[in-house]
């Protein structure tokens, strides 16, 4: 009798170690899982945060540039393309990829207005205009980046 009486008592061991390490993972995974959701969610805050000043950064060189002589462009110009290409290697969690697409698209769209300009290689109508439309085309892609469109906080894992 005492053999199998020990026999019960390691098998009902050995259920409980079972019971508890397998408590143990669920609670460790589900751990994991909210680690990773709140470093997700501190991403997403951080890239649009760094998106958001770029874009402020952008606007005050769009300024400057729009207010200086076609003959002094070439630093406000130098400022633009930094700025841009600063915002084109932002690194971003997946899920803002298309507001990030927004923004280089837009400040590629102005530059373009800005260079024709300093270029002045078009009738003045035709410069006004395309500079127009490059400005128009800027603001329209800026205010998709504003909309934000894409949820990203609650990433599930």
């Amino acid at each position: 009798m005492k053999r199998s009486r020990t026999k019960g008592v390691s098998t009902l061991a050995v259920i409980a170690l079972l019971v508890v390490a397998g408590i143990g993972y669920v609670g460790w995974n589900s751990y994991q899982k909210s680690q990773a959701r709140a470093a997700h969610e501190a991403a997403v805050a951080s890239a649009n945060a760094s998106m958001d000043k770029m874009k402020v950064q952008w606007l005050d060189a769009l300024r400057l540039a729009t207010s200086t002589p076609r003959l002094g462009m070439a630093g406000p110009i130098s400022s633009l393309q930094a700025i841009r290409q600063n915002a084109q290697q932002l690194e971003v969690p997946e899920c803002l990829t298309p507001n990030k697409q927004n923004l280089v698209t837009g400040m590629n769209e102005a530059l373009e207005g800005v260079l024709a300009f300093m270029r002045n290689d078009m009738g003045k109508y035709d410069l006004e205009e395309f500079t127009l439309k490059k400005i128009t085309a800027m603001n329209d892609r800026f205010l998709e980046f504003e909309k934000k469109p894409v949820p990203c906080l609650a990433k599930k894992t």
